[in-house]
């Protein structure tokens, strides 16, 4: 989140003190994390201008929609 308040471009994922109902987002780690994204960019119709950060290569990338 601290990227989304110093640049203004929205952010589906962060630290909050609450997740929005149908926002399954904690834990990116996880296995499911990138089919999770994806259920809510589907069930929000976001489909364009999305992307990630890859933390382990030390920089953002566009996401690419799963099947």
């Amino acid at each position: 989140m601290v990227v989304t308040s110093l640049s203004g471009v929205p952010a589906i994922n962060g630290v909050a003190t609450f997740t929005p109902p149908g926002f399954d987002l904690n834990f990116p780690d996880g296995p499911d994390y990138v089919a999770r994204v994806q259920a809510v960019l589907d069930r929000h119709d976001l489909h364009e201008g999305v992307c990630a950060a890859d933390f382990a290569a030390g920089h953002w990338r566009w996401h690419q929609p799963t099947q």
